[in-house]
């Protein structure tokens, strides 16, 4: 799919960059079994979900690579907290490689545990760490070799990890060595992926994207990557959730989701992902979906910058017509009857109060942001999707 392994590709949206490589992490396409040996030359811890162990997938991985397989965390659920990569953190285990295959719970996963290798870790070092994420000793990591399964965190593409405290508190790990070393997009893993799980990672990417482009630290490329991935998803995303095993759809979800985390990684998220994190952590609203149903609002709120024309011009709207027009997409791809159906503490959450404002998030808003205007921009959210 990329510079030595390009083929005729229905979507051109798909096809206008051919890199190997963004941020440094070289990028390959083809099947797992075939390109996974060529990657991992050594000895590798594994770290996936429990599905792909049930699926026979790990036991194809340890079949096909000649190293050593020094261990297996086949368990890794949502937001994985610090007691669980604590309890499964073995300082025995040096791996050359650690590969991450899944979505983003296990790129968050992977990295917490390529942070902490050879390294005795209580929770007070590890909230240490996590709290001064590029000021610890991490020198010579494993390489991590991530596979995505999902398509929406983009974290394949980059240096972060979020950790979840027990009371629900998000962490951000990251450093420049825990980029992953290679990522490999196998789109055949993405055929069973879940009509839920295909929902939130597209919504994820589409947040990325849209925060990239109404971001205090856009560049030209940024902002290119951007606007490619709002494309692919406008027309991709429900798709996909009509069609979840068309394999060029899935193909293009993950140039999507590449492409938006690669455009996130430059400018980092914004308001949109400030609201979601309580949202998260106190109601269990997926991510994806947390970080994304506000989206109309924060277009509404931002609408007098002239950066919002680029988000229309990829939607193929008019920046007037933006807010209506991403409200109605949402509703479209099932975000309102998500909520509304299946989430009986969504009704709820306006009486909680909740800290929405993350400073390092809600800083990047081209727009100043207060938490008085947070606030706002949840509760009318709330009632569009209510009244709708």
């Amino acid at each position: 799919m990329y510079a030595d392994q390009r083929r005729h590709h229905p979507d051109p949206g798909a096809m206008i960059l051919a890199e190997r490589s963004l941020n440094a992490v070289m990028l390959h396409s083809g099947p797992l079994a075939s390109q996974l040996p060529l990657l991992v030359t050594g000895s590798y811890l594994l770290i996936t979900s429990q599905g792909w162990g049930q699926r026979g997938i790990t036991r194809a991985i340890q079949s096909a690579l000649p190293g050593a397989c020094l261990g297996i965390v086949d368990s890794v659920p949502p937001n994985p907290s610090i007691s669980y990569v604590l309890a499964h953190h073995n300082p025995a285990i040096v791996a050359d490689f650690i590969i991450a295959l899944g979505g983003g719970s296990v790129m968050d996963a992977a990295k917490a545990f390529a942070a902490l290798c050879g390294k005795t870790a209580s929770e007070a070092s590890f909230l240490a760490m996590l709290e001064k994420p590029d000021g610890f000793d991490l020198s010579n990591p494993p390489k991590i070799i991530a596979i995505p399964t999902t398509s929406g965190t983009g974290s394949e593409i980059t240096r972060w990890a979020t950790i979840w405290s027990q009371q629900g508190q998000k962490y951000s790990l990251s450093h420049p060595a825990l980029m992953p070393a290679h990522a490999l997009l196998d789109s055949a893993l993405c055929l069973s992926m879940p009509s839920l799980v295909t929902l939130t990672g597209g919504l994820d990417a589409l947040s990325h994207a849209c925060e990239a482009l109404w971001n205090n630290s856009h560049t030209s490329e940024s902002d290119r990557y951007a606007q490619l991935a709002i494309r692919l998803l406008v027309k991709n995303l429900p798709a996909a959730l009509a069609d979840p095993g068309n394999s060029t759809i899935r193909e293009n979800m993950q140039q999507a989701a590449l492409y938006a985390g690669y455009a996130m990684s430059i400018t980092k998220t914004a308001i949109a992902h400030s609201i979601s994190y309580p949202l998260t952590g106190e109601f269990d609203i997926p991510h994806g979906i947390a970080c994304s149903f506000t989206l109309p609002e924060v277009m509404e709120f931002n609408l007098a910058s002239e950066r919002l024309e680029l988000i229309a011009q990829a939607a193929g709207t008019s920046r007037t017509h933006l807010p209506a027009w991403c409200a109605a997409f949402l509703k479209q791809i099932g975000v309102d009857d998500y909520l509304k159906r299946c989430h009986d503490r969504f009704a709820s959450i306006t009486s909680k109060r909740l800290e929405l404002i993350n400073p390092a998030r809600a800083g990047n808003n081209i727009r100043p942001v207060t938490a008085q205007d947070a606030q706002a921009i949840l509760q009318k959210a709330i009632e569009r999707i209510q009244g709708a």
